[in-house]
């Protein structure tokens, strides 16, 4: 009995350690890609066939972006990329679409993203300067 207790707690302690996988974003699988006509599919046609996009060029419309990336969290490790694909699919200034990009983990390219941010200045307030701000702050317009 003594080491079927053991087992068993063995068992829950290590299927703890297993890594969860987490996807995030969209890009299209190969398949769906082949169905694209390039020189004859208009953006509403591939938009119909791979879905939206994450971005389609700043604005410019002339290239769409979908960017998807794997995941893998394990124990007390910092989150790893593990995949990331990214296809970009090209159009020309009617709209028609002319190439389609594929690049990413699985090429050996690592695609770093970049997250930037947009400076404040001014003073930062802490939180009990907040709380009581308006208190101990006699000189208020009435």
């Amino acid at each position: 009995m003594l080491r079927i207790i053991a087992i068993f707690v063995t068992a829950i302690v290590l299927s703890g350690c297993a890594p969860t996988y987490v996807n995030h974003g969209y890009a299209p699988a190969d398949a769906l890609l082949e169905s694209i006509r390039l020189g004859v599919d208009r953006k509403v046609d591939v938009e119909r066939k791979i879905g939206s996009p994450l971005d389609d060029g700043f604005g410019s419309g002339e290239v769409w972006y979908y960017l998807s990336s794997r995941v893998e969290n394990f124990a007390y490790r910092a989150p790893e990329v593990v995949d990331r694909r990214l296809v970009a699919v090209r159009f020309n200034t009617a709209g028609i679409a002319q190439s389609i990009g594929i690049t990413g983990s699985a090429d050996g390219r690592d695609i770093p993203l970049t997250i930037r941010t947009t400076e404040t200045f001014g003073q930062e307030v802490g939180f009990f300067e907040q709380l009581f701000g308006n208190i101990l702050n006699p000189g208020l317009p009435e």
